[in-house]
């Protein structure tokens, strides 16, 4: 029995007016975090917005990243802000306890894909 590999990982970087814009499609998890450090470590201390809108799914080393990366920024003067989320990935961040750390506007549209 074969399984039908994931869809890539897709990491769209845009770097305008002093804030970068990271985008990323597909899934968050254990396997394809790492590629996402890779793009967003060196940005540390840039100021970065994360536009997780077409993650549909996001696992605890998604959230762990997340976490871990806003500390490291703030400790070199950088910033993470989520600016977009799917409902999947707000849901791991509210039952989490994170939304209001990491989302730009934690209280903005409570349903479905919200971009901000």
């Amino acid at each position: 029995m074969s399984t039908s590999p994931l869809p890539p990982l897709v990491i769209d970087v845009v770097d305008a007016l002093g804030t970068v814009l990271i985008t990323v499609t597909g899934e968050l998890d254990l396997q394809t975090v790492p590629q996402l450090a890779a793009v967003m470590t060196p940005l540390r201390a840039r100021q970065c917005e994360l536009d997780l809108v077409q993650v549909p799914f996001a696992d605890s080393a998604a959230l762990n990243f997340l976490v871990r990366h806003r500390r490291d920024a703030l400790a070199e003067a950088g910033s993470l802000r989520v600016v977009a989320v799917s409902s999947q990935v707000r849901r791991l961040l509210k039952v989490a306890g994170v939304e209001g750390l990491l989302l730009a506007d934690p209280d903005a549209g409570q349903s479905g894909s919200t971009p901000f």
